[in-house]
């Protein structure tokens, strides 16, 4: 198996600020090289704003995917979807509303039993995705306030 180099390539002060001077003429108003020097600084090291800026997008981001995969369980957003494709007409027999299709599959049990456990589990799942949509909501705010403290503070 042959050997592989890597290489490790460190830019200079000067060659930093060429960059940052190059996005600034990008934009006549210069904000890109305004968030250039704020985010990264003068120097090349990243310092403290950049984690706050970074981990904050990380927290909005992780509340997003964390909303985004509960809402398939949350009966309000079902209900929501529902009345929008009534509104819309867009409701025929091969294309049920979101709620229509939570019932049917709670229909398609074959026993008594079998329906109860997962009506049941449908709604352990509504419960769960609601304490998990506040979970969401938190840590995106919490992660706004991260990145905002960051841009402005840090």
């Amino acid at each position: 198996m042959p050997m592989m180099r890597i290489a490790v390539v460190r830019m200079a002060s000067d060659s930093m600020m060429a960059a940052i001077s190059w996005m600034g003429s990008l934009s006549r108003w210069g904000f890109p090289s305004m968030l250039a020097r704020e985010v990264l600084g003068h120097g090349a090291e990243m310092g403290a704003k950049f984690w706050l800026m970074a981990s904050g997008t990380a927290l909005i981001l992780i509340g997003v995917l964390i909303r985004w995969k509960t809402s398939r369980y949350d009966l309000k957003d079902a209900a929501i979807d529902s009345a929008w494709t009534l509104a819309r007409g867009r409701r025929t027999a091969e294309n049920p509303t979101a709620l229509e299709a939570k019932f049917n599959e709670i229909r398609s049990q074959p026993t008594w039993t079998g329906k109860a456990t997962s009506a049941a589990g449908t709604a352990a799942g509504h419960f769960a995705a609601q304490v998990l949509g506040v979970v969401a909501l938190v840590l995106m705010l919490a992660g706004l306030a991260l990145a905002t403290f960051g841009f402005f503070r840090g």
